[in-house]
């Protein structure tokens, strides 16, 4: 009996021993398991950091280009601008001079002054 005695003794040891290890092994895991989620979280922070700095970055350049867009364009637009004021003006001044050239002609047939032909 007592080699009965002695093998559910050690048997109790065993799974006293077996939930020991369990227990350690699943603070191992949970303590793993917070260490990785710390690490994550640090990656995220680090990765999200790095979003937004290459946001500022597309940003600026986008900005630029804009700038440079309109700095080279402003003259152009300028210029179309004031050519479309002037339109009225010069095609007045154009009707204004055909009028007068129409007056001359009938005062002055064949370019000549009437005194002239006589």
């Amino acid at each position: 009996m007592d080699m009965a005695k002695r093998k559910t003794s050690t048997n109790n040891e065993l799974r006293s021993l077996r939930r020991g290890i369990t227990i350690d092994v699943k603070r191992l895991f949970e303590a793993q398991d917070k260490r990785i989620k710390k690490y994550l979280t640090a990656q995220e922070v680090r990765t999200f950091a790095q979003m937004v700095e290459l946001e500022d970055k597309f940003e600026r350049h986008v900005t630029k280009l804009k700038s440079d867009f309109v700095d080279k364009i402003d003259p152009i637009l300028k210029e179309v601008t004031t050519s479309r004021e002037e339109r009225p003006i010069i095609a007045k001044r154009q009707t204004d001079h055909e009028d007068r050239i129409e007056n001359l002609e009938k005062i002055h047939p064949h370019g000549k002054h009437p005194a002239i032909l006589d």
